[in-house]
Parts: C-alpha cells; sequence; structure tokens
C-alpha cells in the first residue's frame, strides 16, 4: 500500500472525518479569507506499489465502480463537504486513465457530482508521467491539455 504514511488509514469514513478537522484547522473560519490551502490528497485510489515491481508513477489501478464508490472516493467527497479548496490528483492510473487527466474522476465526479469550486493540482510531474511512464499520450502538450479538458488547473513541477 503505497505512500501509507501520509494517509489517515485505510478507513473511508475516519479518514474523511479527519479531514474535516485538517480543512477547517488550516483554512480557518475567516468569512472572506483562507488562512492556508487544507488540500487532500492523492486524489485517487492511489494505493499501488512505491517502485517494486512496479513504479507508482506507472501504476494502473484496476478498481470497480462499487469498490472505487464505496472504499476510495468517500474520504474525498467528505473532504470537499468540509470546504477544502483544493485536491491534488494522484499519479496513477484509474482503469486505464492517469488520475490528472481523468474527466471522469476530475469532472464528472469532483465538480459535477460533487459541486467542487477549488482547483485541481497535479502532483509533482504527474502530467510528465502520462507521457513518459504511462504512454497515455505522445507529446507533453497533449499531455498538458489532456490534463486542463479534464479537470487539472495547476501542474505542481
Amino acid at each position: 500500500w503505497g505512500r501509507n504514511q501520509e494517509t489517515y488509514g485505510e478507513d473511508p469514513w475516519l479518514s474523511g472525518q479527519l479531514s474535516v478537522g485538517f480543512v477547517k484547522g488550516l483554512q480557518g473560519d475567516h468569512p472572506r479569507y483562507i488562512q492556508a490551502s487544507g488540500g487532500c490528497k492523492h486524489f485517487d485510489v492511489h494505493n499501488g506499489p512505491e517502485n517494486i515491481p512496479v513504479s507508482r508513477f506507472g501504476f494502473d489501478a484496476k478498481v470497480s465502480e462499487r469498490d472505487w464508490r464505496m472504499t476510495f472516493l468517500p474520504q474525498f467527497k467528505t473532504c470537499v463537504e468540509a470546504g477544502s479548496i483544493n485536491i491534488m490528483c494522484s499519479y496513477n492510473r484509474i482503469n486505464g486513465v492517469p488520475a490528472c487527466a481523468n474527466k471522469k474522476l476530475l469532472t464528472d465526479i469532483l465538480r459535477k457530482e460533487w459541486g467542487f469550486n477549488g482547483y485541481v493540482i497535479s502532483d509533482s510531474g504527474a502530467i510528465e508521467n502520462i507521457v513518459y511512464h504511462h504512454k497515455y499520450t505522445k507529446t507533453l502538450a497533449e499531455a498538458a491539455a489532456d490534463s486542463v479538458k479534464a479537470g487539472c488547473n495547476v501542474e505542481l513541477t
């Protein structure tokens, strides 16, 4: 289970509840200003290997719709409901589509279903990984275009 030191654990309900305190604690309760961005990461299904036998940069998480919605998405939905202003898309693919270029994830679920109106930032180098590790597009320009069209707003380099 990759990068488990960066999670609250595998329980989606508990992780969601802890994210509420994280978001509210960082962002504060000022009516006009946010103290610090309480972004939640790594969206989504980022539970692959670190480097052996497959790198996290090219990992393809195969997940059923039911498992995705019951196990992996709930804590992020709770984070959005808590008012997080940003979400970080992960390195991996989800059922063949890189998370940072995944329209179903970033637009259909995050923005349309959940009403998220903040910004999506890639993990460091995740847009480049769309070309070099996932082989999903042939050029960086195509990877950037696919990411923007899918709903990624900022690239962390």
